[in-house]
């Protein structure tokens, strides 16, 4: 039983070191390549745009998120690793993914709905290459009664030479064809 537990020992700490030991995989992709999917986020008029790097902060940002993790040991541990595989893939530019709100808070002080919205950007080519070394290592009130129009899409194209996807949706028609336009224009 001791042997089992010491190799299991073992075993997670090289798993864990594989991926955070540097933001270079052993196929020496890097989030600042060229062809990284950071690279392919838009940055749209209007709109501040704020990376999204991890779930958990994502969980804590919103209302008794902290309660809800630190309440739960084995979501807690789920959100762990899951943010760890993010990392990872963040760090060899697989994937990446922004949230988007907009500039102008006057609107929002006089009623409107806040525009906002979300882009996630996978790199097929790099994920595939770097899959084993970052999975082993690494209640609201209705849209349409909120005068919102959500809106979203997604599409795949080849940009230098690197197979991306991409996925967004928003609050407002403006925001998706604003993503729309950068991802159409891209060469």
């Amino acid at each position: 039983m001791m042997k089992k537990l010491f190799w299991l020992t073992g075993i997670v700490v090289l798993v864990i070191a594989g991926c955070t030991l540097g933001s270079t995989a052993p196929t020496g992709d890097t989030a600042s390549d060229p062809s990284a999917a950071q690279q392919f986020l838009p940055n749209l008029s209007g709109y501040n745009r704020t990376n999204a790097e991890s779930l958990t902060g994502a969980v804590t940002s919103i209302g008794g998120g902290a309660a809800l993790i630190s309440g739960n040991p084995l979501l807690a541990a789920m959100i762990a690793r899951v943010d760890t595989m993010m990392q990872c893939y963040q760090g060899v530019g697989a994937v990446a993914a922004s949230v988007y709100t907009q500039v102008d808070l006057g609107q929002v002080i006089a009623g409107e709905f806040p525009k906002v919205g979300a882009v996630a950007v996978i790199n097929q080519d790099r994920l595939s290459r770097n899959f084993l070394n970052c999975v082993i290592g690494g209640g609201a009130a209705s849209a349409q009664s909120a005068g919102v129009e959500p809106c979203g899409g997604s599409g795949s194209k080849v940009v230098k030479n690197e197979t991306i996807t991409y996925i967004y949706g928003g609050t407002d028609p403006s925001f998706c064809v604003g993503v729309q336009q950068h991802f159409d224009s891209l060469q």
